[in-house]
């Protein structure tokens, strides 16, 4: 992941108008989001990207931390650089947000990759945040000094009944696509442990726009109550 994918990524949750990018504020000043890139031109769908954005106190998206597990990759734009901004939103609401589910963080900072300035803040960044040195260009930190006693969740964002109604008629039709691939394959190969689980699938994804519903009511109830 490149800085100018970072950036154009970041371009994007500003305008407001990606529908390939869903995200949740956590805090003020950080939100969590699941990013969809699009297909390859061999038709490659990756996976959705874990990242967190940081906002400007007027809410304009100004950095972002690509969550890879093992790895962090962090990008600023540069007019927002040398600010302390990524180490305030790393240090009071990212690491600790990660605690919750790790114990330890790693991270790689290649000065093959970076040049000198950029390797340098990065550097920096990171030992100011108590990383330490591990081997090659690998640096770790115990999450445990950034646990919190409140546990970091986020707000809720709301759905229309459209987009609900929406998301139930797509899951009615992935249930039938997979029909259709269980009947072709039953009626030439012969029934199997993939037909039959197959046949349990649809009927699984079938019952989840019942739940999806309820949830949904659930979700206006306590949010009416408010």
């Amino acid at each position: 992941m490149t800085e100018e994918n970072l950036q154009e990524i970041l371009d994007d949750a500003n305008t407001g108008e990606s529908a390939s990018i869903h995200r949740r504020e956590l805090k003020k000043n950080v939100d969590i989001a699941k990013v969809w890139l699009e297909k390859t031109k061999n038709g490659v769908q990756f996976d959705p990207l874990p990242c967190f954005f940081i906002k400007n106190d007027d809410g304009l998206y100004v950095g972002i931390v690509y969550d890879m597990i093992y790895d962090l990759h962090w990008y600023i734009s540069p007019n927002f650089r040398k600010r302390g901004l990524l180490t305030k939103s790393m240090r009071e609401i990212i690491l600790p947000y990660l605690s919750q589910t790790r114990e330890k963080q790693s991270i790689s900072i290649d000065s093959s990759q970076l040049i000198d300035l950029n390797y340098e803040a990065s550097l920096k960044v990171a030992q100011n945040l108590g990383f330490q040195f591990e081997s090659g260009k690998s640096y770790v930190l115990d999450l445990e000094k950034y646990s919190l006693e409140e546990w970091i969740e986020g707000e809720n964002n709301d759905l229309s009944q459209e987009r609900i109604e929406f998301f139930k008629n797509q899951l009615e039709t992935i249930s039938y696509s997979l029909w259709k691939i269980q009947t072709e394959v039953e009626m030439n190969l012969g029934e199997s442990v993939f037909t039959e689980e197959v046949l349990q699938l649809v009927e699984e994804i079938k019952s989840k726009r019942d739940i999806l519903q309820d949830e949904y009511w659930d979700f206006k109830g306590i949010n009416l109550l408010k």
